[in-house]
Order: structure tokens, then C-alpha cells, then sequence
């Protein structure tokens, strides 16, 4: 028992904790990526009154927007996202439905996906 409480002292020691030191606001930088990679900028998008409309992304996924015209500016899409694996299965989906102004550009989020697009209705049916 002596021997063991012998050790203890020996064996505890208070280590200090190291000083964080600020960074000089020379160092920081406040870059921002131009185009992050989960922002997709898909420009105007012609949609025709209950007619789906698809875009094949760049990152293997597919769009699909489903509009329904409400009036002579504004439209009801519904906009959904789909990917698959190698397999052909489903490996995310994500919907949401919005109503925004024709000719207006609109942002919509699916997920950890941004869609930049500016929605033009065409008048022919």
C-alpha cells in the first residue's frame, strides 16, 4: 500500500494547456468559391402548362419540373431531383413545390442541392 501511494504523486502532473493565439486579420482571407458544388445555375427554363419538363445535371442527377400555370404571372411547380447508382435504384429524391413569377430567377433547395433557374411559361398548348 506504502508503495503504491509512493507512485501516485509521481504519476499525476498537471500539464498546461497551450495559449491559443488570434490570427492577424492580415492572414484572414474572405474568399468565397464562385460557384459552390452544390449550386446548379440551370438559366431559363421554357415550361409548358401541365407538361413535365426534364434536366439531366452534370452530377448524374435528374430534374423534373411539373408546372400548372395559376395566372398570367405566376406558376406552380413542382421540382424534384433523382439520382441513382450503378444498379439503376434510387439513391436520393428529393420534391418540393413552389409558386413563384414567370420571368422572375428563382432559388430553390432540395436537399443539399441549390437550383438557380428563371421559369418562362410558353403559351403553346
Amino acid at each position: 500500500m506504502i508503495f503504491l501511494t509512493g507512485l501516485l504523486p509521481a504519476s499525476c502532473r498537471k500539464v498546461a494547456t497551450p495559449e491559443k493565439v488570434p490570427v492577424p486579420t492580415s492572414l484572414v482571407t474572405n474568399k468565397v468559391p464562385a460557384t459552390p458544388a452544390n449550386l446548379r445555375n440551370l438559366g431559363d427554363i421554357v415550361l409548358t402548362n401541365h407538361t413535365d419538363s426534364y434536366v439531366h445535371l452534370s452530377s448524374g442527377e435528374d430534374c423534373l419540373f411539373s408546372p400548372k400555370v395559376l395566372d398570367s404571372k405566376n406558376v406552380q411547380i413542382a421540382v424534384s431531383i433523382e439520382s441513382r447508382n450503378e444498379y439503376g435504384e434510387t439513391k436520393n429524391f428529393a420534391v418540393r413545390q413552389i409558386v413563384v413569377q414567370t420571368g422572375k430567377p428563382t432559388e430553390v433547395t432540395l436537399g443539399e442541392l441549390k437550383l438557380n433557374f428563371t421559369p418562362l411559361v410558353s403559351t403553346n398548348e
